[in-house]
């Protein structure tokens, strides 16, 4: 842990916190409860505002009647909706980093985002709450972000030989630094008060079975959201051991893993949209 400490104080700017998400989630259990102050919390940033405004009146979602405010949003689209589009506008901002070779920024933030829908589609198949697994999915290699920040170029490299040596990435950080992105996107995350929860399915986004027994199934559910993140374009690696593994962690059966995949792919067209920034 001294060692992402470190790491942490290598970088003049670290990634800025999406303030907004720590203080949506817990309405996601409880809306009639949280309503007003939901809609205060969202229209207090115009430049959050105005681009969620403005999705909600796209043609994705398609209104009957032109969407002018945040309380009408909420109504119209759905909290679930709205937590979802808001993460995704707060989350964003968190994943910037410096375009050096083996470092695309892009392809990151969409891959998080594919992720994140992964892992809530998961969620709904076993019965956890899947705001909480989206914004798990979304962060849960923020710690490539702090990586790049720090190391830059060396970074891109170890990326670059990772990919080479068809050698999973946080096995090539734990052998570089001693520790992997997971570990330090957690670190991270302690920082800015995120959730425990979430938190954990950070940490062991890759290990599962290491998280402690309350949080198993949710790292899980992170887990096998980015495999099926990656499956969008890389079908094979459904046929890995560790997929495997973690489908029978959750008890999943074939037709709830298809359906999960189905999910996925209906968000194909928001994901899209979302990933251009």
């Amino acid at each position: 842990m001294n060692e992402i400490q470190k790491l942490f104080a290598k970088i003049e700017v670290l990634p800025p916190a999406p303030t907004l998400i720590p203080k949506l989630m817990p309405a996601l259990t409880d809306l009639n409860a949280n309503f007003d102050e939901v809609v205060k919390m969202i229209e207090v940033d115009p430049a959050l505002t105005a681009k969620l405004l403005q999705i909600c009146n796209s043609a994705f979602f398609g209104p009957a009647h032109p969407v002018t405010e945040v309380r009408q949003a909420v109504n119209q689209a759905g909290y679930q909706s709205v937590y979802l589009l808001a993460s995704i506008l707060s989350g964003s901002e968190c994943f910037q980093m410096p375009e050096v070779p083996g470092v695309n920024s892009k392809h990151i933030w969409k891959h998080s985002l594919t992720s994140a829908y992964g892992s809530r589609s998961v969620a709904e198949a076993i019965g956890l709450e899947p705001g909480t697994l989206f914004t798990a999915g979304l962060l849960h290699d923020i710690g490539k972000v702090v990586l790049a920040r720090a190391r830059g170029q060396e970074y891109g490299l170890l990326l670059i030989r990772a990919v080479q040596s068809n050698t999973p990435v946080y096995l090539s950080e734990e052998t570089a630094y001693g520790y992997n992105h997971a570990e330090v996107g957690a670190r991270l995350l302690e920082r800015w008060d995120i959730p425990p929860q979430v938190v954990a399915g950070v940490r062991y986004h890759h290990k599962p079975s290491d998280a402690p027994a309350e949080t198993k199934k949710i790292a899980a559910c992170v887990n096998l959201g980015n495999f099926l993140a990656h499956a969008q374009d890389k079908p094979m690696v459904l046929e890995d051991p560790d997929f495997n593994f973690v489908v029978g962690m959750l008890n999943l059966s074939a037709d709830k893993v298809r359906e999960c995949r189905e999910r996925l792919g209906e968000s194909k067209n928001v994901i899209e949209m979302m990933s251009k920034k």
